[in-house]
């Protein structure tokens, strides 16, 4: 029977409306599944994966021959898969409380969050991992869930400074978070930090846990700081702190040790100090590097710049005599006064007497202008560009700032503020030939397969003083060892050079006379030093002059860094002196 013209109207309208429904879905699913892809399968993951960062271990410190400073140690971070967790939580709150440590109320409070998974506890050791996964085993055996079913184990690591408070405020340390909160940590903080890894929990569409807690991505290790400091030399300098702290019992003491060919700190130390595996049980102000933070007057251990400024610039030699007026002299409606009555003295024994008279009076051929131009060229006032946090940069004021005493007064270590490190670094230039170097701290920066990433070599500053006038302060300093106010610092093993200072401190804004900064700056073997040595005491008790107090311990640390070094031990001899007496 043949359809008739209205029933093929209709069959026509079904098919057209059929192809039309088609159409319809194929461009829905064109829309959903092309053009729409990556947001509905995001938002599906979001629905079934929850990711969460791993963190990845910081990279070790190391000093300058590879001996492990601070590292991170293998340790556990312990979590919950909460939908895995059974029914009842305060069984899990009972058994897992005692082996992490934790409060039970807290620990049951996040036990009861409604997530997917929760952070319960980090840095957990090795040994308490091993017993839950023990006690997870057992429940396992029993065929039966367990008061720790749903808890996850994953890996992190703990910071360990291995030997405990040894350069401590050189290392620094971190804090809660894994971040530098002091010292290399704090300013190499990005370098150490490695790249997180990556954790997915997977569940169903019933919230339940498919597979909590795994790795998909492995964090890669932070990279590794190599030092300058040498431990054996940071270890003779901290036993030296120690020492003097027990027989002065000063209000703190530091110091620093340089190598003057490159300016890299071998040494550095403050006392008193702090543990940075626990930097929270000291005070404040023991975490303090006052190395680079203490802004103190120099003192007489200023003299020998002022020396080498005359000797460089033709305005005074050694022999030129100066009259110190028996020890008090009356200038500009002040009186300048020794700690020794002198009369006529050489440049030389000014600077080995360490007479404030005879040192202002050859301040004065100088001139404001030139004595500014050397204390900033010596690096004086300006930061040293070390890099460890909290860096003061001192205070040496613009001419136009002078009052009619200050070139006497700077002459002499005062109205002029130094960092112990911008003293050594000076020294060092005054040890080296000239050349003043800005201190480093930092070999290196290493990968974790032990490729080099950055080097730090020496960073040369400038020129300060001509080699031959050089020779000639340290001529004169080993006078001051030989003969003068540092007779303390004389060993049998190497010629020493160096220079005392007992700076008075100012207190409410006046001298006071009994509390004082006790300073010697030494350097070994003194005709061509590889080693240049600070140490200044802060109210030190019993004592005070810089030739009691620090010059032994200096002494001390020469001796034993030389022989680190492996400078061989010499005769006993004087150095050589310029035959035009500069």
């Amino acid at each position: 029977m043949t359809p008739s013209r209205a029933e093929r109207r209709r069959h026509n309208w079904v098919l057209f409306g059929l192809a039309a429904v088609l159409v319809a879905l194929g461009g829905r699913l064109y829309y959903i599944q092309i053009l729409c892809h990556d947001r509905y399968l995001a938002t599906a993951e979001s629905q079934t994966r929850t990711e969460f960062a791993l963190p990845a271990p910081r990279g070790s410190i190391v000093d300058s021959r590879g001996r492990t400073l601070a590292m991170s140690v293998p340790a556990y971070l312990v979590g919950a898969s909460i939908p895995e967790l059974p029914q009842d939580r305060e069984k899990t709150a009972d058994a897992l409380a005692p082996l992490l440590h934790m409060d039970r109320g807290e620990l049951l409070e996040k036990l009861q969050k409604q997530r997917q998974f929760v952070f319960l506890k980090r840095k957990v050791p090795v040994g308490v991992a091993r017993e839950i996964e023990r006690v997870q085993q057992a429940e396992r055996a029993r065929k039966g869930p367990g008061a720790l079913t749903g808890i996850v184990l994953l890996p992190d690591s703990t910071r360990s400074y291995v030997n405990d408070d040894l350069a401590c405020h050189v290392l620094g340390h971190i804090n809660i978070d894994d971040r530098g909160a002091e010292g290399a940590e704090r300013a190499f903080d990005r370098q150490l930090q490695g790249l997180a890894g990556k954790v997915v929990s997977l569940r169903d569409g019933r919230s339940q846990g498919i597979a909590p807690g795994e790795v998909v991505q492995e964090p890669v290790p932070g990279n590794t700081l190599r030092l300058t400091i040498d431990l054996d030399i940071q270890r003779a300098l901290e036993d030296q702190l120690e020492s003097l702290a027990a027989e002065y019992t000063p209000a703190g003491a530091f110091g620093v040790v340089l190598d003057p060919d490159t300016g890299r700190v071998l040494a550095m130390a403050s006392w008193p100090k702090y543990n940075p595996n626990r930097p929270g049980a000291c005070e404040a102000s023991a975490r303090l590097n006052r190395n680079v933070c203490t802004v103190l007057e120099p003192g007489s251990t200023f003299k020998p710049f002022v020396m080498a400024a005359l000797l460089e610039e033709s305005a005074a030699r050694t022999t030129d005599i100066f009259n110190c007026e028996g020890g008090s002299w009356h200038t500009g409606g002040r009186v300048i006064t020794d700690a020794h009555p002198y009369g006529a003295l050489s440049l030389a024994d000014v600077v080995v007497k360490s007479s404030n008279i005879g040192i202002a009076k050859a301040g004065e051929r100088l001139g404001p202008e030139r004595m500014w131009r050397y204390c900033h060229a010596f690096g004086f006032g300006r930061p040293t560009g070390l890099g460890l946090p909290g860096e003061c940069e001192g205070l040496l004021r613009p001419v136009s700032r002078w009052q009619r005493e200050s070139l006497h007064s700077i002459a002499f270590g005062h109205e002029i503020s130094v960092t112990p490190i911008q003293l050594a670094a000076a020294y060092a230039a005054l040890a080296n030939g000239g050349r003043l170097y800005a201190p480093q701290y930092v070999r290196s920066i290493e990968n974790s397969r032990g490729e080099t990433v950055r080097d730090y070599p020496p960073r040369l500053l400038g020129q300060v003083v001509s080699p031959r006038t050089s020779a000639a302060v340290r001529e004169v300093l080993t006078q001051v060892v030989e003969r003068g106010t540092a007779k303390r610092a004389d060993i049998d093993e190497y010629d020493v050079a160096g220079k005392t200072g007992t700076a008075r401190k100012l207190v409410d804004g006046h001298y006071s006379s009994a509390k004082h900064f006790s300073s010697f700056v030494g350097m070994a073997p003194a005709d061509r030093p590889k080693m240049v040595a600070l140490i200044t005491v802060d109210e030190p008790r019993n004592a005070y002059y810089g030739g009691t107090v620090a010059a032994p311990a200096v002494a001390g640390i020469l001796r034993e860094g030389l022989a680190c070094m492996g400078v061989e031990p010499r005769p006993k001899s004087a150095v050589a002196k310029d035959p035009r007496g500069r």
